[in-house]
């Protein structure tokens, strides 16, 4: 390989990184290395430069199923949304060969680059490790796997390619900032001689002028990177980082720009956090690094239209403090349609100002709208001017004071239900099902007095809906000192990701209002409920969100 290896290259072959032979081939959801490195922006004259490298129809290891369109969605969004360019397209499947990814790195990107241009290179397919014992120790190297490659009893190792070398190559490239990202398993073998950070360093303007070499691995070098992700058509490494970057979500400090550290710190934070410590990102600097950083503007992300899609993301995924955020600078565009009522109705609901979110949806009903702008139609609106209000006094108490133990089940169907480990929710605790799962709620009375139970969903969609409990005469007797009894099975309808709440609501008194909720018709007629219905009533919150079925933490990964 020659010296002056081109950094897009690099970024690419990184990507594949080290995993053993034997071990992948078992392995069809799992990835190899992956290396991404982003460089500062220097002047409005500096370019961004993007260059990626995806493969799933390898022709001798495991068929992967996102690593082509975690290529291209990193790709797209760096250009759609940051002004990034692509001079060379993307080696993409059959085209990601040994001799292509080298040619990309040592002719075509050096050609193509300036001295104070931004490189990021990212590689998403497998990885592979080589073990040799040397002396009384083991000395383990890390590759990325071309497309043609083979393995079993054909492998040779001269048809992979080294990643540390890539990496040398790379750093030689023209770029002032480059950089790499690798998602694959094992792909912590980047860092084998490059040093990890582990601390955001202060912006200051000199970190545009100074070089950068950062990379950014998915998984440490003992770790599988996971093909599937909750962001559909992604791996969970770049499903993040496209997340990140599109929301804005990687400038951790609010300051408007993304440096290729916080990109790094992001992505170990969140994908830890998805994986339950199963995969860890880790991000660093290696050859020819001084201390620089490459600082990505993110001004184009605050229009109005790119605002909007970021606070529906953010309400999707239950991150209402991250919502307030970007509602406040939606505000400040002085846009008040349809879409910004809808939001701080929601809002407003999962902050228990019932009143206001009364207000936003009888606004909303009033608004010259067309149905698809909001996830909700005309009738449902009408619905809820109506429900909003005659469930205030519920929908207005604080949790806590509960006194009944609730267990949270869910599964694939009915009769093989178990409970969900609590997570994170936004800013919440909460549980996490697969899209279309069943759930049942197991509670238990630890008193000796009895409980009536009472229960109003409201939907992912914002629509309130209060429903029966109990399948048995617990429904109007309550449930008595010292019983569990599980409520119905409820389907989460496939209607794809999103957050939804159950309340619970526990009295030593029979409420009929919530036994038997009146009929749609009856509510156009009625008044608000009184406050004294609601007196001594103790509430409990369960926060749920949906994501696609194979991907939930703990359920069908290897």
């Amino acid at each position: 390989m020659k010296q002056i290896l081109n950094l897009a290259l690099v970024a690419l072959a990184l990507i594949q990184t080290v995993f053993p032979a034997e071990q992948l081939l078992a392995q069809d959801n799992s990835r190899g290395v992956a290396v991404v490195d982003t460089t500062p922006a220097q002047a409005s004259s500096d370019r961004f430069v993007v260059a990626v490298i995806g493969i799933d129809d390898y022709q001798y290891w495991p068929k992967l199923d996102n690593a082509v369109q975690d290529a291209l969605g990193t790709a797209n969004v760096l250009t759609e949304k940051f002004g990034f360019v692509t001079p060379i397209p993307p080696l993409l499947n059959k085209e990601a060969t040994k001799a292509q990814i080298e040619h990309l790195v040592e002719d075509k990107l050096r050609s193509v680059l300036r001295e104070d241009d931004n490189l990021v290179l990212l590689f998403a397919g497998h990885g592979h490790t080589r073990v040799d014992r040397v002396g009384n120790s083991d000395h383990e190297t890390g590759y990325l796997v071309p497309v043609g490659a083979q393995v079993g009893s054909a492998e040779q190792w001269s048809q992979y390619i080294e990643i540390d070398a890539l990496l040398k190559e790379i750093s030689t490239l023209p770029a002032r900032h480059i950089l790499v990202v690798l998602d694959s398993c094992h792909s912590g073998f980047a860092l084998s001689g490059a040093h990890k950070l582990r601390a955001l360093p202060r912006y200051e303007q000199s970190l545009h002028r100074q070089v950068s070499r950062k990379v950014v691995t998915s998984a440490r070098r003992d770790e599988q990177a996971l093909d599937k992700g909750p962001i559909a058509g992604h791996s969970l490494f770049t499903g993040a980082l496209v997340d990140g970057l599109d929301r804005s979500l990687a400038d951790l400090d609010d300051s408007e720009f993304i440096t290729s550290s916080e990109i790094g710190l992001y992505l170990q934070q969140t994908v830890g956090r998805h994986s339950d410590s199963r995969q860890t990102p880790d991000f660093g600097f290696f050859y020819l690094d001084d201390r620089g950083e490459m600082v990505i503007p993110i001004a184009i992300g605050n229009t109005l239209d790119a605002l909007k899609r970021r606070a529906f993301s953010a309400l999707k995924r239950g991150e209402f403090v991250e919502l307030e955020r970007i509602l406040s600078k939606v505000r400040r565009q002085d846009y008040t349609g349809p879409q910004l009522q809808y939001l701080e109705y929601r809002q407003n609901l999962a902050k228990r100002q019932t009143e206001t979110a009364y207000l936003n949806i009888t606004d909303l009903k009033e608004m010259d709208w067309s149905e698809g702008t909001i996830p909700l139609s005309r009738h449902d609106v009408r619905e809820l001017v109506v429900r909003a209000r005659f469930w205030q006094a519920f929908l207005n108490l604080p949790e806590g004071g509960f006194p009944l133990e609730v267990t949270f089940t869910a599964g694939a169907d009915a009769q093989h239900l178990q409970p969900v480990k609590p997570i994170k929710v936004g800013g919440s605790t909460g549980y996490e099902i697969g899209s279309g799962e069943y759930i049942q709620l197991q509670i238990t009375n630890p008193t000796s007095d009895t409980w009536h139970v009472y229960m109003i969903d409201i939907d992912q969609d914002g629509r309130i809906n209060p429903i029966p409990l109990w399948q048995s005469d617990t429904q109007f007797e309550g449930l008595a000192g010292g019983l569990t009894e599980g409520s119905y099975t409820f389907k989460h309808g496939d209607s794809g990701p999103g957050v939804s709440e159950f309340r619970l609501f526990a009295s030593r008194k029979r409420i009929h209002e919530l036994l038997s909720p009146p009929s749609t018709a009856a509510r156009g007629v009625l008044s608000p409920l009184d406050e004294s219905y609601a007196a001594g009533v103790k509430v409990k919150s369960l926060i749920y969100r949906a994501v696609p079925r194979d991907v939930r933490v703990g359920v069908g990964n290897p």
